[in-house]
């Protein structure tokens, strides 16, 4: 499911950019680290909880949970200081990853297939 979620994101990602880069530079380059950095954040999750399910560390779980959020908040603070930051384009890249998630929810429900 992460991976089709992926994909969807990278996918929409590109054409995201490739359209926002007519309309404006600065938003399409601020679209693309955006999406860039969403795609990392999932596989970071993907990987991390594996390695919790396959420990069964409750501990763990609580440490990535403990730090992924504070973490995520120093990212976009630092990067909101940023002069080259439109904020349509963090808005875009976030709106697009939310339509990728939900479309490969739906699309995987409909087909009957399990998470």
């Amino acid at each position: 499911m992460i991976k089709r979620i992926a994909a969807a994101q990278i996918i929409l990602g590109l054409v995201s950019t490739a359209i926002l880069f007519f309309v404006n530079e600065k938003v399409a380059l601020t679209s693309a680290v955006t999406t860039f950095l969403l795609i990392v954040n999932l596989f970071g999750l993907y990987f991390f909880w594996r390695v919790v399910f396959f420990k069964k560390s409750i501990a763990l779980g609580l440490l990535i949970i403990i730090f992924k959020y504070p973490l995520i908040a120093f990212c976009l603070w630092q990067i909101s200081k940023q002069n080259w930051i439109a904020p349509i384009g963090v808005f875009i890249s976030i709106l697009l990853f939310l339509i990728s998630t939900v479309g490969c929810v739906v699309y995987t429900q409909r087909r009957g297939h399990a998470f």
